[in-house]
């Protein structure tokens, strides 16, 4: 893998043939497979939080990735093309 250009890297990510064990774009380590129990991710003026999900994260500066899958899951709970399995209030504050 350490042939690959980080282009061919990027895409390899994005047409989901390889998820982990690439070299971290932003620091020379590696992404590793994690599974999380909860992640969130903010979609336009929302969020949408995935459950129980593993994705990459850097084994040296925990830069997290994603994969297209899951990228395209949460573009369709958001827009409303799927329905989400629940929600949750969040507490919104501001610095005064």
């Amino acid at each position: 893998m350490a042939s690959q250009s980080l282009e061919q890297i990027r895409e390899c990510v994005r047409t989901e043939k390889i998820m982990h064990n690439y070299p971290c774009e932003y620091c020379d380590g590696t992404v590793r497979p994690k599974r999380v129990v909860r992640e969130a991710f903010k979609h336009r003026d929302s969020f949408v939080i995935m459950n129980d999900i593993t994705i990459g994260v850097c084994d040296k500066c925990s830069n997290r990735y994603y994969n297209a899958e899951i990228l395209r899951r949460v573009e369709a709970i958001a827009t409303g093309q799927i329905a989400a399995d629940a929600e949750e209030r969040v507490p919104v504050g501001h610095l005064e």
